[in-house]
């Protein structure tokens, strides 16, 4: 399977996965979309497991802890430096993949901002065990180059607006 089709194909349904297999596309065990087809269409199904994983409770904790750094308080994230990227943090973003099952427990995910699609940026968000979540990682993805970040959100951008994708 050629890497250009992948990319523009998971661009097109917006989430990404971080397992290939069989010319498929994964989130959640479940399979989205065939990347070797010339259609790029969405179904009711799948946009409607677009708008369950923007509504993750750990997806929201990304805009919270974002939030908590711009207005200046320290909750919500721990050893996570933000102030190199505060250009990105000025839009809402997107949730490109989610992971569900992160090796060291809680979710990752990739996230892009609308304002400045050209970096997509690894987030993980750990569960404390006591019903709170926290921030741990935010940093640039250097698997895709600026170039492929800015091809699959403008791919994508028509379905973020029309859903509201956007948090």
């Amino acid at each position: 399977m050629k890497r250009k089709n992948q990319i523009l194909l998971a661009g097109s349904i917006l989430l990404l996965s971080l397992i290939a297999c069989g010319g498929f596309w994964y989130m959640q065990n479940m399979c989205l979309v065939d990347c070797d087809s010339e259609s790029s269409t969405v179904s009711e199904t799948d946009k409607d497991l677009l708008l369950k994983a923007i509504r993750d409770s750990y997806v929201l904790h990304v805009r919270t802890a974002i939030d908590n750094y711009k207005d200046g308080n320290e909750e919500g994230y721990s050893d996570v430096d933000f102030s190199p990227y505060t250009d990105y943090l000025k839009s809402k973003f997107v949730l490109m993949e989610i992971d569900n099952n992160a090796i060291g427990g809680g979710k990752t995910m990739l996230i892009a901002f609308t304002d400045k699609p050209d970096v997509f940026f690894y987030v993980w968000v750990y569960d404390e065990g006591d019903g709170s979540l926290d921030l741990r990682t935010f940093k640039p993805y250097e698997e895709i180059s600026v170039d492929q970040a800015r091809q699959i959100y403008q791919s994508s951008e028509p379905m973020i607006t029309e859903l509201g994708l956007a948090i």
